[in-house]
C-alpha cells in the first residue's frame, strides 16, 4: 500500500470515528448537565485540563518513537533487518519509559494536594483518573508504535471500540448515581481497553517488531537521546498551554460555573478543528519517510500540500461554524449556554491560525528542527496562556482566545514561514504563494458567514440544517478551484474524479 492510500485510509477511518463520537459526544454533554448538574461537569472539565498536564512528564519519548520507526521503514522496511530495529527501539523506549514512572507518581501527588479548596468535590475521581493514567504510562509505546507503522486503519477501529466501551460504561455508571466517578472510571475504561488493543494488534500483524523481553539499558543511548527528548518536552509543554488551559483560567477567573457556558460555545470549532489536525498528524510520518527517501523538492510539494489541505477545510469549519453555532447551542442546551458571536467568531480564526501555524511546523518538523520548534512553541504557549490570562480580566471569555491569536500572528506563524523557507531553499515567495489563492478565497466567505451570523439566527433543527447547507455550497463554489489546482491537485483530483465516475455510473449517466 501507498503512503497515500495508508494515509486516506486512515483518514477515512478517523473521520468517521470522529462523526460518531461528535454526534454521542453532543448527546453525552446535554445527558451529563441533567444528571450532574453544570457546577460539578464544570468542575469534570476542569479535571480533564489538569490531568492533561502529566502528559508533560512524557519528556517526548513516545512523540519521537513514531518518527524513527518511520525513518527505520523508510530505509529498511518492517520485516527482516528494518524489523529487528524497530524491536530494538521499543526495548530502549520501554526502558526510558518505565524511568519516569517515579517522577509522575510524585507529580500526580503534587496536583492533588495543591487541588484548590473549591474543586475539592472532584479529588478522588481525579485521583481515581490518575491512577489508571499511571498504569497505562509506559503501555503507549504500542499506539506510538502503531503509529510509527502508519497503521492508521487499525488505530481508528481501536479508537472507535475503545471509546464506545467507556461511553457506555460512562452512561450505565451514571444513571446508578455514581456521580463523578461515573465519567472518571468511562474515562479510565477508554485509556485501558486502548492500551490492550494495540498490543494486540502489534503481536497479531507485525510480531517481528515485538521485543521478547525488556533489554537492558543502555545508558549511552539515553544520553545521545536526551537533548531531543527534552526539546521534545518543551514542545509538549507548549502544547498543552496552548490547547490545555483555557479551561483553566475561564474557570479560575471567572469561576467553575462559567467554564460550561464557555465549553458550549466552543464545542463545534474544540470538535472539528481535530479533523484538519488528524489530517496532519497521520501525514507525519509519510513526510519522514519522504525526507529519508526522497528529493527536497517532493518534500516541499508534500508539505505545501498537506498545510493547503489542512486550511482548506479548516476555513470550512471556521463558516460552517460561524453560521450555526447560535442557533445549535440553543436547540443543544439552552440560550443560556451560549457565550455570544464574538468568542464564536473568535474561536473560528484561531483555529484557522493555528492549523496554518502547524502545517508549516510539520514541514519544519520533516527537517528535523526540533530546537527551533520547541523555542518557538514554547515562546509562543507562554504568550497565549500570559495575554489569555490578562485579557479574561479586561474582557472576560474572549479574552483568553484573542490571547492565542494574538501569540499566533506575532510569534508562530512568522517564525515558521522564516525557518522553513529558508530550511527548504523554498524562499518566503515559493512558501507563501501557494496559499495565496486560499487565503482571498477564505476571508471572502467567512465575511459572509461573520454577516450572517450576526444578523440571522437559525432556529430549530430543519434551520439549522438549511444554514450548514447553504454555507457549504457557498463555500465548495468558491473554494473547489484551489482544491483542483497545483500543487493539492496532484492529490485531490484522482480521487475527485473516481468518486464523480461511480456517481454517474450508479446514476446511469
Amino acid at each position: 500500500m501507498t503512503r497515500t492510500r495508508r494515509l486516506i485510509s486512515g483518514v477515512g477511518v478517523g473521520y468517521a470515528y470522529q462523526l460518531v463520537t461528535t454526534l454521542v459526544g453532543i448527546w453525552l454533554t446535554a445527558f451529563l448537565l441533567s444528571q450532574l448538574g453544570q457546577e460539578r461537569y464544570g468542575l469534570w472539565l476542569l479535571v480533564v485540563q489538569i490531568v492533561g498536564f502529566l502528559a508533560l512528564l512524557d519528556l517526548g519519548i513516545t512523540v519521537i518513537l513514531p518518527r524513527e520507526i518511520a525513518f527505520t521503514t523508510g530505509r529498511a522496511g518492517v520485516s527482516g533487518e528494518g524489523g529487528r530495529n524497530i524491536t530494538g527501539l521499543m526495548g530502549q523506549t520501554a526502558n526510558h519509559v518505565l524511568l519516569q514512572i517515579p517522577i509522575v507518581l510524585i507529580a500526580s501527588a503534587a496536583l492533588l494536594l495543591l487541588l484548590p479548596q473549591e474543586w475539592v468535590s472532584v479529588r478522588w475521581p481525579l485521583a481515581a483518573v490518575m491512577l489508571v493514567y499511571i498504569l497505562m504510562f509506559p503501555l503507549r509505546i504500542f499506539q506510538a508504535t502503531l503509529h510509527g507503522l502508519q497503521d492508521f486503519a487499525a488505530l481508528g477501529v481501536i479508537s472507535a471500540a475503545s471509546w464506545t466501551m467507556g461511553t457506555i460504561v460512562t452512561v450505565g455508571l451514571v444513571l446508578n448515581n455514581f456521580g463523578l466517578y461515573a465519567v472518571a472510571l468511562g474515562w479510565s475504561v477508554t485509556q485501558s481497553l486502548t492500551a490492550a488493543l494495540t498490543y494486540i494488534r502489534i503481536k497479531k500483524t507485525f510480531p517481528e517488531t515485538l521485543p521478547r523481553r525488556i533489554p537492558r539499558l543502555d545508558v549511552a543511548y539515553l544520553r545521545a537521546r536526551i537533548a531531543r527528548y527534552l526539546w521534545i518536552s518543551a514542545q509538549q509543554i507548549s502544547h498543552v498551554l496552548l490547547s490545555g488551559t483555557d479551561l483553566l483560567i475561564v474557570g479560575k477567573v471567572l469561576g467553575p460555573a462559567t467554564v460550561v457556558p464557555y465549553f458550549c460555545t466552543a464545542k463545534i470549532i474544540s470538535v472539528l478543528r481535530h479533523q484538519p489536525q488528524l489530517l496532519m498528524d497521520t501525514a507525519a510520518p509519510a513526510l519522514s519517510e519522504v525526507r529519508t527517501g526522497e528529493s527536497r523538492e517532493r518534500l516541499i510539494r508534500a508539505s505545501t500540500s498537506l498545510t493547503l489541505a489542512a486550511l482548506i477545510f479548516s476555513g470550512y469549519l471556521a463558516c460552517f461554524t460561524l453560521v450555526v453555532n447560535q442557533g445549535f447551542v440553543q436547540w443543544w442546551v439552552g440560550s443560556e449556554r451560549f457565550a455570544g458571536v464574538t468568542l464564536t467568531f473568535l474561536l473560528a480564526v484561531n483555529a484557522v491560525l493555528r492549523h496554518l501555524a502547524r502545517g508549516l511546523q510539520y514541514g519544519n518538523f520533516a527537517y528535523g528542527e526540533d530546537k527551533f520548534i520547541a523555542v518557538v512553541t514554547l515562546s509562543d504557549g507562554l504568550v497565549t496562556v500570559g495575554a489569555g490570562f490578562a485579557l479574561v480580566h479586561l474582557m472576560g471569555m474572549p479574552g483568553v482566545i484573542l490571547g492565542s491569536i494574538i501569540s499566533a500572528v506575532v510569534i508562530a506563524i512568522p517564525a515558521n514561514v522564516a525557518r522553513f523557507a529558508k530550511r527548504s531553499e523554498a524562499g518566503l515567495k515559493g512558501t507563501l504563494l501557494p496559499l495565496v489563492p486560499w487565503a482571498w478565497r477564505f476571508l471572502l466567505v467567512l465575511s459572509v458567514a461573520a454577516a450572517a451570523a450576526l444578523w440571522w439566527k437559525p432556529v430549530g433543527l430543519a434551520q439549522l440544517v438549511g444554514a450548514a447547507v447553504a454555507i457549504t455550497a457557498v463555500y465548495l463554489l468558491v473554494m473547489t478551484p484551489v482544491a483542483l489546482r497545483e500543487p493539492v491537485g496532484t492529490y485531490f483530483r484522482p480521487r475527485a474524479e473516481r468518486v464523480i465516475g461511480s456517481l454517474r455510473r450508479a446514476l446511469g449517466i
